[in-house]
């Protein structure tokens, strides 16, 4: 019992301080730019892809999914389905809430997409093309994001995944999507940031 406790203690320690490492942050100051205090002040991808362009993007989002597979990877080989499962959705929220960044961070889409690659590579593929053709064709991440995360449950539901990974993953998107809470309002009054810079919904 207590190596049991020990082991899932070690997971959320180890998930934490994986999703908690700041890649938009990092990149951004490497470059001279405090992504806090720039743009949306937002720190994930989109908001380095507006001030820093497609390459330092491009670094924030593989370092932000790699995360998020790593951490879920390490769950398993530690404890498992349930271990997995915790160190997901841990990771998920450390994005979230960075001790690196005083608690700040991004929104746990890229994360968020880093375990789901872990547990179900066609559930991934599947989101990360939705979110990729909607951004695209209507200019706003958000919509690409928040439709992404609708889509995951589901997805895990059509490729038979138990009801407990079901659960948590739907609990996750949930959560992404309120972290997308000012983004839908901004959505509904027409002053949605789009992905090109200087543009506007």
């Amino acid at each position: 019992m207590v190596s049991g406790f020990l082991s899932f203690a070690l997971i959320a320690v180890i998930a934490y301080f994986l999703g908690a490492i700041p890649f938009a942050q990092l990149v951004s100051r490497a470059r001279g730019v405090d992504i806090f205090k720039v743009g949306s002040g937002n720190a994930g991808f989109t908001n380095v892809l507006r001030v820093l362009g497609g390459r330092a993007a491009a670094v924030v989002l593989v370092g932000d999914i790699l995360k998020g597979t790593l951490a879920a990877g390490i769950g398993d080989a530690l404890g498992d389905e349930m271990g997995m499962l915790l160190a997901s959705a841990i990771a998920v929220i450390a994005h979230t809430l960075s001790v690196f960044v005083h608690f700040r961070g991004g929104k746990g889409v890229a994360t968020g997409a880093g375990v789901l690659l872990y547990v179900s590579p066609l559930s991934f593929l599947a989101c990360g093309t939705t979110l990729a053709l909607l951004a695209y064709t209507t200019g706003y991440m958000s919509i690409g994001s928040i439709a992404a995360a609708i889509l995951c449950p589901l997805m895990l539901i059509l490729t038979h995944e138990q009801p407990l990974v079901i659960g948590v993953f739907t609990c996750c998107a949930l959560f992404v999507i309120w972290k997308h809470r000012g983004n839908i309002r901004r959505l509904r009054n027409g002053t949605e940031n789009k992905i090109r810079p200087g543009k506007k919904g």
